[in-house]
């Protein structure tokens, strides 16, 4: 395993995890519908979300010595 890939992972998963409680605690403090609302701030952290997700699950896949791009096959597949 290469640990410089095992450490992004590590650093996007837990930025993936905060962007996560943050969009919760916008979408719960928000009345009606974030996207109708031009709510900027919870637009920002789910791209935020969903960009260190994905390259969470590259970098993963990189350091257990696998092509980058099955990391992103695999945020398909949690889509479907």
């Amino acid at each position: 395993m290469i640990q410089s890939h095992y450490k992004k992972a590590n650093i996007f998963a837990g930025v993936w995890a905060i962007t996560m409680v943050a969009l919760m605690v916008l979408a719960t403090q928000s009345e009606g519908n974030i996207w109708e609302n031009n709510d900027y701030l919870a637009i920002t952290f789910f791209l935020a979300y969903t960009i260190s997700l994905v390259l969470a699950l590259w970098f993963y896949a990189k350091a257990k010595g696998y092509w980058g791009i099955l990391g992103a096959f695999l945020f398909l597949l949690s889509v479907l």
